[in-house]
């Protein structure tokens, strides 16, 4: 992206909006990627490796794949632990770098040493003009897809004595971190899943005048006494200030191997999501929301945003950073000064099929069957071990007619291993009417009354001994529209429609374009069916009138240790139950497997002499049961979840239109009763609910809770309807 000044129009100085950039979109240069930013330089100090750009003709015999390139821009393989923040590796073209090179991935595993070097990284409402006054962004700024973020970085060396660097980085990147607590200890997953390179901004080759070896661009700024960019010969100078512009566009989804299960859902940009407390030796671990305000926000610009958006030990958060790699004094490279500049992207939010947060996991089920079924396969190889028997192609193949097999059936497994089996209590009903969540309460009504009793015996009527009992049922409709995001007061102020320049405005229109005609709207009511089927063998009454009818939130974070292909419906991790069994199976299922492969490991040798195949197979554990099988139970066991109710979010503003509701009569024992819901946000200051997203670390889903009360003590019905929070921009 390159932005082009229309300041020279001469007009320029009447149309306020003359004075913004056009920015034209252009793609960028991977050969240029591939040469200055793949790798981090590591040449012996002093070597003149980069003293001169590539060759042209190097480049055209060293080609590379689009796939590869886009790979490399922005890499995000499985996450590990870590006590700091890291690039995973990338795609690396064997053979093509220059010995002594480091891959870009390793930049945050380099050390950090204390250099009176200092990186600022400023962002501004436009582009910056030399010699005037930048008009700073606002410190409460929300970022979506499609924004464009203007700036500038100012890199000092307040030093009396030259530095030399090695490279200066400028990207915009994307982190989500998670804690997990054992104890007293506390183990770190993070996952870069954003990483955007700016690539001019970045340190590259500039052209000199031969004469005076000065920047035929090298710009002074009279505003705050700069000049524009980096010596190619990598040298800050004593008490000397360059400064560097740059743009990035906040994407509207990730690159294709985020994910590398491949999972759609986590391509989508997530939102801002709680704060890093340990970031930084822990300057953030203190911090704490300010009630009046609904938010926490440092004096210093640049500083992250903490509201209560219900994260615990997670977060994902998006900054801009700066880093300049050095040498040590020992030679080695580390970074002599980093510089970052947080900021706040609310997405428009995912758009989940919410009939499947209702369903339960087939696939979830059938990688289950397939993981014991490798186990019986385990215990064939160890019987015949023992006895002696020689191993076949047929034994890895086809064991469904091997007498061994028939030993140990996958109940058995189910037995042996404890693992548990439960039924949904709220389910997603069956049919055609596939968009319907309902729930069901049998009742059976008080007899009469200490006067209902005395006015029967002075009239002389007879008291009917039979009951009056039966059956409610309540269906909901899952809604298409989302809840609306809400920000504290003074955000949402900052971030209005009308606050947003033009530009951004028809963005925002683009953006809702996009969306479904029937999910565009905001969610303000929810339709319910109430079916009252009265007991043929008792008496007739009048069906129970509803009471009350309340509406919770419920918020779902759901952590792991890595991504998983099997997916896990949220409704499974909103029943306690089912998700305390599905967790337990897993980890017994878990431990039988690191059990079988330290058995397989010890024995292996022994495997290998009676294991026979005319075809040279070779035998080994992976063909039994997979890495990739081991690592998914792993992940399955280690799931958590982090449930809030949040209370007085929501609020019935049409709960005396529902009481009045009058019940119909379809048949001589059945009534029904429909009528809608009409919701709306009580408390938005207290509670800042994020749009609902998916990651490899992270995700977020929501129900509402639906409480029916019956009068003449029948009781209460309870149902979790799923759905969303969407940014809709307040258009």
């Amino acid at each position: 992206m390159a932005p082009f000044s229309s300041q020279t129009s001469a007009n320029a100085g009447n149309d306020a909006e003359s004075e913004s950039d056009v920015l034209v979109d252009i793609l960028p240069s991977f050969e240029f990627y591939y040469n200055l930013h793949r790798n981090i330089p590591s040449l012996p100090a002093g070597n003149d490796f980069y003293e001169h750009p590539p060759a042209y003709q190097a480049s055209l015999h060293d080609s590379v794949s689009e796939n590869t390139c886009v790979s490399s821009v922005s890499q995000a393989n499985e996450p590990r632990i870590a006590n700091s923040a890291a690039i995973e590796g990338s795609t690396i073209r064997p053979g093509t770098d220059p010995p002594g090179f480091l891959p870009i991935e390793k930049l945050y595993t380099l050390p950090n040493i204390k250099e009176p070097v200092s990186v600022k990284i400023h962002v501004t409402k436009q582009s910056s003009k030399f010699n005037k006054q930048p008009e700073f962004e606002n410190m409460l700024k929300e970022h979506t897809s499609g924004d464009v973020i203007h700036g500038y970085v100012i890199i000092e060396n307040k030093s009396d004595k030259p530095i030399k660097f090695d490279m200066f980085y400028l990207t915009m990147e994307g982190v989500v971190t998670r804690y997990e607590r054992n104890g007293g200890v506390i183990t770190k997953y993070n996952k870069r899943f954003l990483r955007m390179v700016e690539l001019s901004a970045s340190w590259c080759y500039v052209v000199e005048d031969i004469t005076s070896g000065d920047f035929l661009c090298s710009v002074h700024d009279q505003y705050d006494d700069t000049h524009y960019g980096l010596t190619n010969d990598k040298i800050l100078c004593p008490r000397k200030a360059r400064k560097k512009f740059f743009t990035f566009k906040v994407p509207s989804q990730l690159l294709d191997d985020t994910c590398p299960q491949s999972h759609f859902s986590h391509k989508l940009l997530p939102p801002s999501f709680g704060i890093d407390r340990y970031e930084n030796n822990g300057i953030y671990r203190d911090l704490e929301v300010q009630p009046s305000l609904g938010y926490y926000r440092h004096s210093t610009r640049g500083f992250p945003l903490l509201t209560s958006d219900l994260s615990e030990d997670v977060s994902i958060t998006y900054a801009i950073v700066g880093n300049i790699v050095g040498r040590s004094k020992d030679g080695q490279h580390c970074i002599l000064s980093q510089g970052k500049y947080h900021l706040r992207i609310i997405h428009c939010g995912l758009a989940l099929n919410l009939d499947s947060m209702c369903e339960g996991s087939q696939t979830l089920a059938a990688f289950e069957k397939s993981v014991l079924s490798r186990l019986q396969v385990m215990d064939v190889f160890f019987s015949k071990l023992e006895k002696g028997a020689p191993l076949t192609r047929e034994d890895l193949e086809d064991l469904a007619d091997d007498d061994h097999r028939q030993q140990r059936s996958k109940s058995s497994y189910v037995s042996e291993l404890g693992l548990h089996r439960e039924t949904e209590k709220t389910k997603l009903i069956d049919s055609d009417e596939q968009d319907l969540v309902e729930t069901g309460l049998a009742y059976t009504l008080k007899g009469a009354t200490g006067l209902e009793s005395t006015l029967n015996l002075l009239t002389g009527r007879p008291e009917n001994k039979r009951e009056k009992n039966g059956v409610l049922n309540v269906k909901v409709i899952s809604p298409k529209a989302a809840l609306d995001y809400y920000a504290p007061d003074l955000i949402r102020a900052r971030n209005s429609f009308a606050q947003k320049p033009k530009v951004l405005q028809e963005n925002l229109k683009q953006m809702k374009e996009s969306i479904l005609m029937e999910e565009k709207g905001s969610l303000t009511t929810i339709k319910f069916v109430l079916t009252c089927s009265e007991s043929k063998s008792g008496e007739q009454h009048a069906p129970p009138q509803l009471k009350n009818v309340t509406a919770e939130l419920i918020s779902i974070t759901k952590k792991t240790q890595g991504c998983h292909s099997v997916p896990v419906s949220p409704t499974l991790l909103l029943d306690h139950i089912k998700f305390k069994n599905l967790t337990g199976n897993y980890k017994k299922i878990r431990d039988k497997v690191l059990d079988y492969l330290q058995k397989f490991a010890a024995e292996e040798e022994n495997f290998k002499n009676i294991f026979y195949d005319e075809t040279g197979l070779e035998l080994s554990i992976d063909r039994i049961i997979p890495k990739s099988m081991v690592e998914e139970v792993s992940r399955l066991a280690s799931i958590e979840v982090d449930i809030k109710n949040v209370k007085d979010y929501l609020k019935v503003v049409n709960l005396d239109q529902i009481r009045k509701q009058p019940w119909s009569k379809v048949t001589s024992h059945e009534f029904k009763n429909i009528g809608e819901i009409k919701l709306a946000i009580s408390n938005p200051q207290k509670f800042t609910v994020v749009p609902t997203f998916e990651t490899c670390l992270c995700s977020r889903y929501y129900f509402i809770r639906m409480c029916f009360i019956f009068d003449r003590s029948v009781g209460e019905c309870t149902v979790d309807v799923p759905v969303q929070i969407r940014n809709l921009f307040n258009i």
